[in-house]
């Protein structure tokens, strides 16, 4: 018993001395460009014609801005939804469409822009 105290405490010890942690770092984003609110929530001109803005429930904005940390853009693009199981999950009469999030809103957008021709991370 007394010897498996000593190898974990050596183990202990040897992992705090390298450094480590275990909580999860965080990416570092300092040499991106920084984008506008409208760039973010158009997907940078990617969509027009907004339909509808609304805030996101608890559950989403959880399983998203987990993800907005390691995203370069401080978007999430959804891609294009036609929100059946959205509307049926949480009673809510909203349009299929291409959907943008941005902290704390969801963004469902008409239409897309067919000149765009992607993204340019120069």
């Amino acid at each position: 018993m007394l010897k498996k105290i000593l190898v974990f405490t050596l183990f202990f010890i040897l992992a705090l001395e390298m450094g480590y942690t275990a909580k999860r770092k965080k990416p570092d984003h300092s040499g991106r460009r920084k984008l506008t609110l409208k760039q973010r929530i158009t997907a940078e001109g990617r969509y027009n014609k907004l339909k509808v803005r609304f805030r996101a429930p608890r559950s989403d904005r959880d399983d998203f801005n987990s993800q907005l940390l390691y995203i370069e853009n401080g978007y999430y693009d959804y891609g294009f939804f036609e929100a059946e199981k959205y509307n049926k999950r949480y009673k809510r009469r909203i349009p299929e469409g291409w959907w943008v999030y941005v902290y704390p809103y969801w963004y469902i957008w008409g239409n897309q822009d067919v000149s765009f021709r992607g993204y340019d991370y120069r």
